[in-house]
């Protein structure tokens, strides 16, 4: 089936990350497989004459733009919620999840005396319903793992069919030699934008002071400038930040580390732990969200509001010798080759649907 497809990201293209990376090579695999696939980054793209609108991030007037053509709207989700910051994962809350949350307490008990404690409710949902409402609208939802399909059920109450298709990595771009000196790997690395929910200052706080050395590499974010000030603030003799650089060089950067560490509040996969796993890292993710669906029990994982946790993990990944069987899972389940045959898999299924076909809520292809 020949399918003239549009990606369409309209609200979240100004800062480069790995929802930009799953877009570009979705793009350039789905033309190998001979589909006609063009990219818009606007809120108002040209919708006419596609046979699928792919979405990410859209809101519901954009969809509905989709709907009153006629259109196929499959979204990809890139789906977290706050609570699992917050502690959903944990049974163990920090000082500031108390604070944070005792404040919100007091803010609604303010507004409940003033009589405007509904509008004031909504205000604290709203995005999150903006986003329930925009899943419930679309016609298929491309979640990138089982784990995140489950969450959205289970947080949304979503009725929406979903077909798993799995974020991956650039093989040829991220290529490693198991059998050459390993030597020089002597530091652990973190390639990432600086932002709150990346959450380097807590990998800093934890790592301030070791034996180990750590580098911080990334742009910053041009909301969170004040983050990036607090990170540098906080460096000690063995941790510095180096300015980031682009995505297609930091193949050199990763083979240089012996561990990648990137214990972030919250993570639907992570595209630089599978990045720097084809580079040879160990690797370091956070417990919270869907890694586990990717990584298994071949990666180290800490409770990214625990600097104690973090700790652990870096010096365990750091003291482990190198074990090369994440290195081949990833290549067997997650490249882009096998992401973009997932996804046309799932267009096909969405155009079906739309002939009348039956479409199961299950999955067909699932992060292993």
């Amino acid at each position: 089936m020949s399918l003239r497809i549009l990606l369409w990201m309209a609200n979240d293209h100004r800062v480069p990350g790995g929802h930009f990376v799953q877009l570009e090579q979705t793009q350039k695999h789905l033309k190998l497989l001979g589909a006609h696939v063009d990219i818009a980054l606007t809120d108002t793209a040209d919708l006419v004459g596609y046979d699928v609108i792919h979405g990410f991030g859209l809101t519901p007037e954009q969809i509905r733009r989709c709907r009153v053509l006629g259109t196929p709207v499959a979204l990809s989700t890139i789906y977290w919620n706050k609570a699992y910051v917050t502690g959903r994962l944990d049974s163990s809350l920090s000082l500031r999840t108390i604070y944070l949350r005792s404040r919100m307490g007091a803010s609604l008990l303010v507004s409940a005396l003033k009589g405007d404690h509904s509008q004031k409710a909504e205000a604290l949902i709203a995005a999150l319903m903006s986003k329930r409402v925009a899943y419930e609208m679309a016609d298929l939802l491309l979640p990138n793992s089982e784990l995140e399909a489950q969450a959205i059920k289970a947080d949304l109450a979503v009725t929406t069919p979903y077909h798993v298709v799995p974020n991956s990595v650039d093989h040829v771009a991220f290529t490693f030699d198991p059998t050459a000196d390993q030597s020089h790997r002597d530091h652990v690395l973190y390639a990432g934008r600086f932002e709150p929910h990346k959450n380097q200052l807590a990998l800093i706080e934890a790592m301030r002071n070791s034996s180990i050395p750590v580098v911080l590499v990334g742009p910053t974010h041009p909301d969170h400038l004040a983050y990036y000030e607090r990170c540098k603030s906080r460096l000690s003799d063995n941790i510095k930040i180096v300015p980031g650089v682009p995505h297609d060089q930091l193949g050199p950067l990763y083979r240089a580390a012996k561990v990648h560490a990137l214990p972030s509040g919250f993570e639907t996969t992570g595209l630089v732990s599978l990045e720097a796993a084809l580079c040879g890292c160990n690797i370091v993710t956070t417990d919270r969200g869907y890694a586990r669906d990717y990584f298994k029990d071949m990666a180290y994982y800490c409770a990214p509001n625990d600097p104690e946790s973090i700790r652990k993990a870096v010096t365990a990944a750091f003291e482990a010798p190198y074990s090369d069987d994440l290195r081949q899972h990833i290549l067997k389940h997650f490249i882009w080759e096998e992401t973009a045959k997932a996804t046309l898999e799932a267009y096909v299924k969405l155009v079906s649907c739309r002939r009348g076909d039956d479409v199961s809520t299950a999955p067909a292809s699932s992060a292993r």
